[in-house]
């Protein structure tokens, strides 16, 4: 075997070798031996993906840089260099090298798919929509790029068109489960139940270990009031995502359907402990709490909520209710004085100060309350319906 034969043999086991260490050294050794064009873009081009994928950021760019020195017209070597640009948070740089990869070569459908990344990133749809669009134009059978673009015209509900590209991916890839979740889901918002059912049960025999699915199709089945059915799926969602927290959630008002409110109690528990952030949690504990009638151990969690929650009005009534019921009525006064202070259009805080000066024998303040309530309702009820056509 010649040197030119050795050198080619070389260059194509690094390509088809495994990252590493010894890769880079050898990569290294190699440039040292050759100065012929076509070898040394290979080795770089192999040594820039290396480092890329070693999270070698700058070195990664340094051969990118190289690469371009010595080919400043290869377009694939700009939308590389553009993806690393994006990664490393450089967006105007890789929007630089997309837009420059693209005036080179208007034909590679991936480059404007590529760029479409950056549009996303910076919640710009409509630009994300037309590079799809373009590369579709340039390659309408790859499923992937209807799936994104898909996607996209969803958030800006543009359903139909949506569905249209959904579809579109199924006929060309009917064995991947993802666009069958996609357009089950937008099923479920036209509340057509039983297509959406279809489709998320196709998505789940494609592949059966993804825990979006089963939720998908328990909620759909929560929704269709077959809840020993979407149970099923909330358990198997569980054992394959243990921290999924809307599956706590939905788990919880199935036992408050069916008046288990001690289930509902550990269910909403442990959503708190996987979801520690949400004032929403906490509230709901406080509700169940107060089904049950234990009111000592409803203040930690309301008073989480006034703590954290940049609304607390609901979290202040919650308080009222709790010490009312505990015939505490200075306290539920109190509470309620602040419920009302914070948000002084909720008729119902009105209408639960008004119960607190009753048993206060202040029949005048119960009355004003109870009126002002009244008012409120009839004021919600008569608003007139905003006239968007002008």
């Amino acid at each position: 075997m010649d040197s030119e034969d050795w050198l080619q043999s070389e260059i194509a086991r690094l390509h088809a070798s495994a990252d590493s260490d010894e890769v880079i050294n050898d990569i290294a050794t190699l440039l040292l031996q050759t100065d012929t064009f076509s070898y040394v873009f290979q080795l770089r081009t192999r040594l820039a993906l290396l480092y890329q994928r070693q999270q070698n950021y700058e070195l990664a760019m340094d051969q990118y840089n190289i690469l371009i020195d010595l080919n400043p017209n290869d377009a694939a070597t700009y939308n590389e260099r553009a993806e690393l640009h994006l990664w490393m948070g450089n967006e105007e740089a890789a929007l630089a090298d997309w837009n420059t990869s693209l005036k080179l070569n208007r034909e590679a459908d991936y480059i404007f798919y590529e760029r479409a990344l950056l549009h996303v990133r910076r919640r710009q749809y409509e630009l994300a929509i037309q590079d799809y669009s373009s590369a579709i134009a340039l390659n309408d059978t790859h499923a992937p790029y209807y799936l994104d673009r898909g996607y996209y015209y969803e958030l800006l509900e543009s359903f139909e068109l949506s569905m249209l590209d959904y579809q579109k991916a199924i006929e060309l890839r009917p064995s991947w489960s993802l666009p069958y979740n996609n357009r089950g889901n937008l099923y479920m918002g036209k509340k057509q139940y039983e297509q959406a059912l279809q489709d998320f049960n196709t998505a789940i025999e494609l592949h059966d270990q993804d825990a979006l699915y089963y939720h998908n199709r328990g909620f759909t089945y929560q929704m269709m009031g077959k809840w020993e059915l979407a149970v099923q799926d909330y358990y198997r969602c569980l054992e394959l995502e243990p921290d999924r927290a809307q599956i706590y959630y939905n788990m919880m008002e199935y036992h408050l359907e069916r008046g288990e409110h001690n289930w509902a109690l550990q269910v909403c528990r442990q959503l708190i402990e996987n979801d520690p952030y949400d004032s929403g949690h906490y509230m709901k504990m406080a509700h169940i709490l107060l089904e049950l009638k234990r009111y000592d151990e409803i203040e930690p969690y309301v008073q989480h909520v006034i703590d954290n929650d940049i609304d607390p009005d609901q979290a202040y009534n919650m308080m009222g209710l709790a010490h009312y019921r505990r015939g505490h009525l200075e306290e539920a006064l109190m509470y309620y004085n602040r419920a009302i202070e914070l948000a002084p259009k909720m008729d119902i805080y009105f209408d639960n100060r008004a119960l607190v000066y009753q048993h206060m024998d202040k029949p005048i303040e119960a009355a004003q309350d109870r009126l002002i309530a009244d008012r409120l309702r009839r004021y919600r009820h008569l608003s007139p319906v905003p006239d968007h056509t002008k």
